[in-house]
């Protein structure tokens, strides 16, 4: 029932598959410190909205927002 995220800056990257399924998250909020999404890391979140920080993002993995209302910009 994860709804919201927000990780802390010692991460550079959201990992393959890392949130992929998490059907009711809705927001997440991304330190500076990540430019990498990789592959389908937010694959079939439903309900995903918001991404806060995402504009710092220089790499977008493989389908990383399949079947997920947020598009990448």
């Amino acid at each position: 029932n994860l709804t919201k995220i927000e990780l802390n800056e010692n991460i550079n990257e959201i990992p393959e598959e890392c949130f992929s399924e998490c059907s009711n998250l809705k927001e997440i909020k991304l330190p500076q410190s990540v430019t990498k999404l990789g592959k389908s890391c937010f694959s079939d979140c439903y309900n995903l909205i918001k991404i806060e920080g995402i504009e710092q993002i220089k790499e977008y993995g493989e389908d990383c927002f399949l079947y997920s209302p947020f598009q990448k910009p």
